[in-house]
C-alpha cells in the first residue's frame, strides 16, 4: 500500500523512525500511516533511548526530541514462531511473544492495542479468488487513507461501550481502539444502531477483547 511501509528486519534508530535532530526533520511515523516491522525478532535496537521514544509513541502519539512531536502512524510487527501453535498455547513456557527482541519489555508488550494470530487468519487459495469485477489495492489504499484515517471513533466509543471493573487503563483502551477500527470498516459512512455496542456487536466485541487479552 503507498501509505504504509515496511522494516524488513536490521537496525531501527530513533532518527530513522522518530526525529533526525541533525537534520529537524521527522521521521518515518511522521509520512506514513503504518509502519510495519517485518521479521520482528531480528530487529536490532541498539539505542535504549529508541525504546523509551516507542513506549511514548505507541502510549500518547507523541514523543520529544528537543522539540514535541505529534503524529499518526500505527505500529505493526510481524513475527513467525517457531514452536507449534499447541506447545505455545498450553504452556508456561513459551509465549505469544517469543519472536520479539530482546529489547521489547513488558512495558512495549502492554502497549500493544491488538495481538492477531496469524494461524487464525485464512490462508490464501485460488477459492477465495473472484472471476467478477474487484477493486486493486492502490485503490483500497486510498479508501482507507481519506476515508477512514481522517475519522475518530473513539469518543462514540466510550460513550457508547461500558467496560467492567476488572479492564482499566491500557487494556480499556486497546479494547476501544480495536473496537474504533471495526466501526470503520463495518461503518464507514453510516452510524451502526443504536443500542449497545455490545448487544449488537457481539462478535465485534468479543473479537477486540480476544485480541487484547492474549
Amino acid at each position: 500500500m503507498p501509505y504504509s511501509t515496511l522494516i524488513s528486519g536490521g537496525q531501527a534508530t530513533k532518527s530513522v523512525l522518530f526525529y533526525n535532530n541533525a537534520r529537524g526533520k521527522i521521521g518515518l511515523v511522521g509520512f506514513w500511516d503504518t509502519v510495519a516491522f517485518d521479521e520482528v525478532g531480528g530487529l536490532k535496537v541498539k539505542d535504549p533511548d529508541t525504546i523509551q521514544i516507542m513506549k511514548d509513541f505507541m502510549a500518547n502519539g507523541r514523543f520529544s526530541r528537543g522539540v514535541e512531536v505529534i503524529a499518526d502512524a500505527s505500529m505493526a510487527f510481524v513475527g513467525n514462531i517457531d514452536q507449534s501453535i499447541e506447545q505455545i498455547v498450553n504452556s508456561t513456557e513459551y509465549d505469544l511473544f517469543l519472536p520479539l527482541p530482546p529489547q521489547f519489555d513488558l512495558a512495549v508488550m502492554d502497549r500493544f492495542a491488538c495481538y492477531l494470530p496469524g494461524w487464525e487468519m485464512p490462508k490464501n487459495s485460488s477459492s477465495a479468488l473472484t472471476d467478477r469485477y474487484g477493486l486493486i489495492t492502490d485503490y483500497l489504499a486510498e479508501a482507507f487513507h481519506y476515508q477512514l484515517k481522517h475519522s475518530n471513533r473513539y469518543e462514540e466509543v466510550s460513550k457508547r461501550v461500558r467496560l467492567g471493573r476488572a479492564v482499566e487503563g491500557r487494556d480499556e483502551k486497546g479494547i476501544k481502539k480495536t473496537l474504533c477500527a471495526f466501526l470503520k470498516i463495518l461503518h464507514p459512512t453510516d452510524q451502526p444502531p443504536t443500542r449497545s455496542s455490545r448487544n449488537t456487536s457481539p462478535t465485534q466485541w468479543n473479537a477486540a477483547a480476544a485480541s487484547r487479552n492474549r
